[in-house]
């Protein structure tokens, strides 16, 4: 058991909902991943030990792979992964599902919550990882979508959310009323 007030997890957007697609080695995506990067160093020097992420495409994966990259400076820290069914990375194309293989083997932790698909499955998966997490990283568009919803649950709940909007068409910046 990992204890709230040491973890945080992500939300964010899959690769179709940022102009850049799939293209990591676009700048506005190297920017995210930065933004991600030096938020979980922010947190695990203000003692965070623990990161959740959804295991989706995108924002969950990338930050999956940047808190990987991070325990080379701080091997404290641990990585779960969340997923809400079980078939939900069989839907991955192929080569994104060795890539969540390779990084399956690198988790302290693997939920599934549920056997299989149903309706609000995305929306219990996240809200999972805010009931367990002190602390939210986030990339958003600002367009409704489970990320908004998550955020709005996560302040509800008085966590700490620590978002880039994502403005489309504009570059990356963080938002002066959000840390």
């Amino acid at each position: 058991m990992y204890a709230i007030e040491t973890t945080c997890c992500f939300t964010g957007h899959r690769p179709k909902y940022f102009p850049f697609g799939t293209n990591e080695n676009h700048p506005e995506c190297k920017r995210i991943k930065s933004f991600i990067r030096e938020k979980c160093r922010y947190l695990i020097e203000a003692g965070v030990t623990h990161f959740i992420s959804g295991g989706a495409l995108g924002v969950d994966t990338w930050a999956m792979e940047e808190v990987i990259g991070l325990r080379e400076t701080f091997p404290r820290i641990t990585l779960e992964c969340v997923i809400p069914y079980a078939g939900m990375i069989e839907r991955f194309p192929p080569n994104d599902r060795e890539r969540f293989a390779r990084t399956l083997r690198k988790l302290a932790k693997f939920t599934i919550l549920k056997e299989r698909y149903y309706t609000g499955c995305m929306q219990d998966r996240n809200k999972y990882m805010v009931d367990r997490s002190r602390y939210v990283i986030a990339v958003w568009t600002g367009q409704r979508s489970g990320t908004g919803n998550t955020i709005q649950y996560a302040e509800k709940l008085g966590r700490k959310v620590h978002c880039l909007e994502y403005e489309l068409n504009v570059p990356v910046h963080s938002p002066p009323n959000r840390k």
